[in-house]
């Protein structure tokens, strides 16, 4: 089973999995390799994708398995995709006027590190969450009414609706066809 590449020692893995946890503060976790296949990086919150595979590009060698066998698989939690909806819609409000799946994605690409965000963004993020059929899961259901309102009332109103119901008792929302 020669790949034609330097062994590493089996924790490997593991070591590259702390350094990376220690420099994004977030858990992440390093797959074991599979025949013929790189590992996967896998993290929840924290760093995008894409700032995961810059943190890595700049470690030394020595700290690497082989750069090019690794893939990246960013899973942000429900409050997380909350919390970059609403900080990627915040930087530019006209952008409620896309699609709600597509305002998902762009978020989750574009906005990392959601627990670093302000308190009063994960305040907003947890009422946005009571919005859905899904309880504190995030749900496009969710975004589609708080993208609604922004539509119809601007993203000022929008956020300040999102205010009165973090600060309002839990009550769900439903949506009539």
């Amino acid at each position: 089973m020669d790949s034609g590449q330097p062994d590493r020692p089996a924790g490997a893995a593991a070591q590259l999995a702390a350094l990376l946890t220690r420099r994004t503060g977030v858990p992440v976790e390093v797959g074991a390799a599979e025949p013929g296949a790189g590992r996967t990086v896998r993290w929840v919150d924290g760093p995008t994708a894409a700032q995961m595979a810059e943190l890595v590009a700049e470690l030394r060698e020595d700290q690497l398995l082989h750069p090019g066998e690794l893939s990246y698989a960013h899973r942000p939690s429900s409050h997380g995709r909350a919390v970059t909806v609403l900080l990627w819609l915040d930087e530019a409000p006209e952008r409620a006027g896309l699609h709600e799946a597509v305002v998902a994605d762009r978020a989750e690409r574009d906005i990392g590190c959601p627990e670093l965000a302000e308190h009063l963004w994960q305040r907003r993020a947890a009422a946005l969450l009571g919005l859905g059929p899904g309880g504190q899961r995030f749900t496009l259901t969710a975004l589609r009414l708080l993208l609604e309102v922004a539509r119809t009332s601007g993203w000022p109103a929008a956020l300040a609706w999102l205010d009165a119901r973090a600060s309002a008792p839990r009550s769900r929302l439903r949506i009539v066809r």
